[in-house]
C-alpha cells in the first residue's frame, strides 16, 4: 500500500510537467496532446543521453580516459547543435530551455522515486542501473543548479567587497559573540 501511495505521490511531477508544456514558445501555445508527447519523446532522448554517457564511462574511463573525454565533447558539441537548429527552425528560445528544466527535472525525480518505489521487481534489471545512472546524473544537475549562482556571485567583485564589508563592520562584530562558542567548545575537550 506504500508503495501504491508512493507512486501517486510521484504523479504530481507529471502533471507539473504537463502544465510547463504548453507555456513553451516552441509549442506555439498549442494546445494539442502531442506537445505533451513530444515533451516525452524529449525526455527520452535526454535518458539514452544519459545511458549512452554512462556506458561510456565504463566502456572507456578506465582504460581510455582520452577516447571517453572526446566521447562526452561529441555529446556535448551534438546537444548544442541540437539546441541551435532548434531554435533557428523552430523558434526555441533561451525562456524555453529553462522552462524545459523546470519541467524536465522534477519529471526525472518523479520516475527515480517511482523507480525507488518498485525495486524489489527492477533491482536485478536493467532498468535498476539506469535508474542508478540516471539519479547521480540528477543530483550532477542540482548541483550546478543549486551551486551555480553561487559561484556566479561569488567571482562578482561587488558581492566580494559587499561580504568583506559586512564582515568587518564594527556593528556586526559586535552582535557576533564568539566567545560562548569557544567556551562551549573548550569545555567538551577538557578531560
Amino acid at each position: 500500500v506504500s508503495r501504491l501511495a508512493e507512486i501517486l505521490l510521484s504523479l504530481r511531477f507529471f502533471i507539473y510537467q504537463y502544465g510547463l508544456v504548453y507555456h513553451l514558445d516552441i509549442s506555439q501555445h498549442s494546445k494539442n496532446f502531442l506537445v505533451y508527447v513530444l515533451s516525452w519523446i524529449v525526455i527520452v532522448a535526454v535518458f539514452l543521453l544519459v545511458k549512452a554517457v554512462n556506458m561510456g564511462r565504463q566502456l572507456f574511463s578506465a582504460n581510455y580516459q582520452l577516447g571517453f573525454r572526446f566521447f562526452k565533447a561529441f555529446l556535448f558539441v551534438a546537444v548544442i547543435a541540437i539546441i541551435i537548429t532548434l531554435s533557428v527552425i523552430c523558434e526555441l528560445s533561451l525562456m524555453d530551455i529553462f522552462v524545459c528544466c523546470l519541467a524536465f527535472m522534477p519529471t526525472a525525480w518523479g520516475l527515480i522515486q517511482i523507480a525507488q518505489a518498485v525495486r524489489p521487481k527492477i533491482e536485478h534489471t536493467g532498468v535498476w542501473h539506469f535508474t542508478r545512472a540516471l539519479a547521480r546524473e540528477f543530483d550532477y544537475g542540482m548541483g550546478i543548479v543549486l551551486f551555480g549562482p553561487i559561484a556566479i556571485l561569488a567571482w562578482l567583485p561587488i558581492i566580494k567587497a559587499f561580504h568583506a564589508r559586512i564582515l568587518f563592520n564594527e556593528a556586526f562584530k559586535r552582535h557576533l559573540q564568539i566567545q560562548p562558542i569557544l567556551a562551549v567548545k573548550k569545555k567538551k575537550h577538557r578531560p
